[in-house]
């Protein structure tokens, strides 16, 4: 699921949901440790909700070209929900806003944004085993979202797509998407992991060499670069996804296996993949270093935050934080 973090041209944004079930959105200035956070419960309607125990209900939070702050979310297989400044720079006006295309049946919204600020926004349409992946383009200067249509279909084939994390590489402004499959709403069916990546922005898309895919990519269109059994695989939906320093992609894939994670990239050349030799339990998060090197991110079974290096043999992991310690708001 995407970061519901954005940072910000002057601030870092975050949108979560409190221990009572309030959404809440922060900002905060660069370098700054104090947080300025707006409780979205209040606006007229409550239009994201109060969460209930119910892990599919996350926000997304963007800026966009104009400097107005989006959240988004709240919904799973339903309307969503929607809000947004009313003015750039302005943190403490919100309104409840729409977007064009169909919203009535959305899970798992998540935004990106390409180098010139134009926002994407990708959700599912549908349901757990017979759904779509919608984009929707909010233009810098624009105040409405235009519709871009389907471009991962699943309902053609019965099934849905299941997307780990959309990774933007500003080197040249292209998007990049690592996804499996699901054949039904039980998760034993999730099978074969795909990729694609598009360089305008999600309207086209082709495999890593550059070879283009039919618009919309399904699933005999996409080349699978973890081949599974239709059920039975052990892959668990929606893990971590980062680009390394050369543009290659790397994902992180949770596993019944033993519980183990595997690393799935392309070296260059080739797809590969590898068991880490120490892996969190839950869904993995990746991230990569300064010194280039690339890392997971989980939790153990203590509720410690964990990380350790992909690939690393010595099975060494650090732990961070207790999950949830060290913030400030």
């Amino acid at each position: 699921i995407q970061d519901n973090l954005w940072p910000g041209v002057s601030h870092d944004l975050a949108a979560w949901y409190d221990d009572e079930g309030v959404p809440l959105v922060g900002r905060r200035a660069h370098g700054s440790a104090g947080w300025e956070v707006v409780d979205l419960s209040a606006l007229p309607g409550n239009p994201l909700g109060d969460q209930p125990a119910e892990n599919h209900l996350v926000l997304a939070v963007a800026e966009d070209a104009q400097g107005i702050v989006h959240v988004m979310g709240n919904c799973h297989c339903g309307r969503l929900g929607y809000v947004r400044t009313t003015s750039p720079g302005d943190f403490t006006s919100w309104e409840e806003a729409s977007i064009a295309g169909p919203s009535g049946t959305v899970t798992y919204p998540r935004i990106v944004a390409r180098n010139d600020g134009t926002l994407l926004l990708f959700r599912r349409d549908g349901v757990s085993g017979h759904g779509d992946t919608l984009l929707d383009e909010l233009s810098p200067g624009s105040d409405e979202w235009s519709h871009v249509g389907v471009v991962f279909d699943g309902r053609s084939t019965g099934e849905s797509p299941y997307l780990h994390r959309i990774v933007h590489d500003p080197a040249d402004d292209s998007i990049h998407v690592l996804l499996m499959w699901r054949g039904t709403a039980d998760v034993i069916t999730n099978n074969d992991i795909g990729y694609a990546r598009s360089l305008d922005g999600g309207r086209a898309w082709t495999t890593i060499d550059g070879t283009p895919l039919p618009t919309p990519v399904g699933h005999d269109d996409l080349v699978t670069v973890v081949d599974t059994a239709p059920t039975g695989s052990g892959i668990v939906n929606q893990g971590g996804f980062v680009l390394d320093d050369d543009g290659d992609p790397h994902g992180l894939v949770k596993t019944t296996v033993w519980g183990l994670t595997m690393h799935v990239w392309h070296d260059g050349n080739d797809w590969a993949t590898e068991w880490l030799a120490a892996t969190p339990i839950g869904r993995p998060a990746a991230a990569v270093l300064d010194d280039g090197s690339v890392w997971f991110l989980g939790l153990d079974g203590d509720g410690w935050v964990v990380a350790g290096e992909v690939g690393a043999t010595s099975g060494e992991t650090r732990r961070i934080a207790p999950a949830g310690a060290g913030w400030e708001v």
